[in-house]
């Protein structure tokens, strides 16, 4: 029985880590065992250096504030962006540098644009969008909702490099 195992990086395509095992037959429960204990040993130390990483970027500090952004978002998950905003501009009120719920905001208020056809909720999304930047330039969000509000400010060039970067930081 030959066994090759490969884990590759989804994004890159780069190789992480690779093995071949050939063992009889009979070993396969503990061939499994043993690419197992290998991939953890191999890509633990990653692993938990991403998880540290994803915490570090914790949204705020402010209980509050993370509970209304978490009801704006619920909001706009179901397609009721214009009905989001208020929630967002709280979660700002009680922590403005909240850098996602600063680009949640833009959202909503592109949903306030989407539903009353009134240019100033464009851009004044396109200032919370940029504000959420000047916080967390690597904030997909943030990148997203400047991108949809200079999108309908007719500034697309502008709208096409924000619009790529937050798909990059964010491919899925």
């Amino acid at each position: 029985l030959i066994i090759s195992c490969q884990l590759l990086e989804a994004e890159t395509g780069n190789l992480l880590w690779g093995e071949r095992y050939d063992r009889a037959a009979t070993d396969i429960f503990s061939v499994q065992d043993e690419v197992m204990a290998r991939i953890v040993t191999a890509l633990g130390g990653q692993l938990v250096t991403a998880g540290v990483s994803a915490i570090r970027r914790k949204p705020t500090e402010n209980w509050t504030a993370y509970d209304y952004f978490l009801k704006g978002r619920d909001l706009c998950n179901l397609g009721r962006e214009e009905a989001s905003e208020p929630f967002f501009t709280k979660a700002v009120e009680l922590d403005p540098d909240f850098a996602l719920a600063h680009a949640w905001r833009g959202i909503g208020l592109m949903g306030k644009f989407w539903y009353l056809t009134d240019y100033s909720f464009a851009c004044e999304a396109l200032a919370s969008g940029e504000r959420a930047l000047e916080l967390d330039p690597n904030e997909a969000m943030a990148h997203h909702a400047t991108g949809t509000a200079l999108d309908y400010l007719r500034k697309y060039d502008r709208s096409e490099f924000h619009l790529r970067r937050a798909a990059g930081l964010n491919p899925l």
